[in-house]
Order: C-alpha cells, then sequence, then structure tokens
C-alpha cells in the first residue's frame, strides 16, 4: 500500500499545524505505483497537474511519471508524489525528487486547489516534503545539504499572479542568480528557458553556493529527471563558464509588481 497517515493520528509526524481544522478524512500519500487505488489517485493527481501547466514542453507525460515512480526501489535517487486528500477530492500534492549524490532535494512542482489556499496547507505540506527527504537522505547515509525548486521566473508571469513568489519566501528558499536552461522532458518536446531555480541550504545557513555544487546539482537532476544522449552538453548550455566560484543566493524579486 503507499505510505497513508490519516491526519488527525499523526502524533508527531502531524502534517498540519494548529491553524488548519483537521479533519478525520484527510490522507497524505506517498504514491506507491505497485498500489492499485495509488494508481487511480495518481490519474486524478495529474489532471491538475495537466491543467497547471498550459505549456506542454514543461509537462511530463503520464507515462514518464509512471515510469520515474517505478524507479523508486531500484535507485539511491528517489522521485515522490504526495498527495493530500480527502474522501473524495484532491486537496494538495506535490512532485519532488531526492539526488543522492548531492544529498540535496529538488521540489519541480506543489499546489493546493483554490478552496484551500491561505489555510498553512502549503507550508505545511512542504514542512512534509522536507520530512521525507531528510528520511531519504537518513536511509543514504546522508545529511540532506540542499532543496532546490524549479519556478516560473517571476518577469514572464502575469504580474498579478505573484502569490507563488511570497509563498517561496516564506519557505526561505532564495534565487540562484544564474540563467538557467530545463533541457528539453523529451525528444519531441522543447528546451524551457523561463524557469528559474530557488534554493534552500538546510546543512548550515548559507548565503551563497559554490558553482561546483550547483554544477553537480544540475548534472545529478539531469541525469535522473531527463533522458538526455549528452548532460554535458545541457551543463554546458547553463553557460556558467563567466560565472563566480561563489553564487550569491538573492531574494526572488517582486519588483514591479502591483499591490493587492
Amino acid at each position: 500500500m503507499g505510505n497513508k497517515s490519516n491526519m488527525k493520528n499523526c502524533n508527531n509526524r502531524r502534517l498540519f499545524n494548529g491553524n488548519l481544522i483537521l479533519k478525520e478524512d484527510y490522507e497524505l500519500i506517498d504514491i506507491n505505483i505497485e498500489d492499485k487505488k495509488d494508481r487511480e489517485i495518481l490519474k486524478s493527481f495529474y489532471t491538475s497537474y495537466k491543467k497547471a501547466f498550459s505549456d506542454d514542453d514543461e509537462r511530463e507525460t503520464l507515462e514518464n511519471i509512471y515510469h520515474y515512480l517505478g524507479k523508486k526501489d531500484k535507485t539511491k535517487n528517489k522521485y515522490h508524489i504526495l498527495v493530500i486528500k480527502d474522501k473524495k477530492d484532491i486537496l494538495a500534492g506535490a512532485i519532488f525528487d531526492y539526488l543522492s549524490d548531492v544529498a540535496s532535494g529538488i521540489v519541480e512542482y506543489i499546489f493546493v486547489v483554490q478552496k484551500h489556499k491561505r489555510k498553512h496547507m502549503g507550508s505545511d505540506l512542504f514542512k512534509k516534503i522536507i520530512e521525507i527527504l531528510k528520511e531519504d537522505a537518513k536511509n543514504d547515509n546522508k545529511v540532506l545539504e540542499w532543496v532546490y525548486c524549479e519556478i516560473d521566473d517571476p518577469t514572464t508571469r502575469d504580474p498579478n499572479d505573484r502569490g507563488y513568489i511570497f509563498f517561496w519566501k516564506k519557505q526561505g528558499l532564495k534565487k540562484i542568480d544564474v540563467k538557467y536552461i530545463q533541457p528539453a522532458l523529451e525528444s519531441n518536446k522543447k528546451t524551457v528557458d523561463k524557469l528559474q531555480i530557488i534554493a534552500k541550504s538546510y546543512d548550515k545557513n548559507k548565503l551563497n553556493i559554490d558553482k561546483k555544487v550547483y554544477e553537480n546539482f544540475l548534472y545529478n537532476f539531469f541525469e535522473f529527471c531527463f533522458d538526455l544522449d549528452n548532460i554535458e552538453l545541457h551543463i554546458k548550455a547553463q553557460n556558467l563558464e563567466n560565472i563566480p566560484s561563489t553564487i550569491e543566493l538573492k531574494e526572488i524579486e517582486v519588483n514591479n509588481l502591483p499591490n493587492n
């Protein structure tokens, strides 16, 4: 069965804090692709995921997601889909990976349905993601070092659509001020240049990141999550040669965005 936790009885592993009304029928599910019920939940999750990406070049196919979930017990890298649901509907969810070579995590996607936003569900879901990544690192005989996230470059989004920026600022992630180009997810798709990488150190409270650490992260991420013939070519496309050896972490920009 999938890794499920009843929300009212999680004890010290409780997902939600005191600001959210707990309900007995909330479930937290770390999708297990071998479980029939979880596969049905995954299909519902994918419907929400698909709606979130109008650009097909940014969206994984359901077949690819099945493939990555199927590798979870066959590699030190771990691909997770975490879902919060009640008896009928999915309320929130996330896709994230643990990358063994760099003892770090990458959050590819996180969402909360509209009617449950501003109830701390997103923040508490992120806390659970960190808990799982730390457990992955522990099982790998390591300590979680960094957590990264792919987000839309704020300059490419509607100026009135800025909630995600403040969400990530609240979680303490900052911008790696280097142009990021996401490799094509499949041979029939294009690279994506409107994303940004943000990050937070979990080993030590670091205000910057070594370029080599960032480059190693990209290599491990590209190797695990993309079907690439030449990873070095895609690393080279990031144009890191002219970047200083130490990269300052900067606040995610919200300049020129109107007030609510």
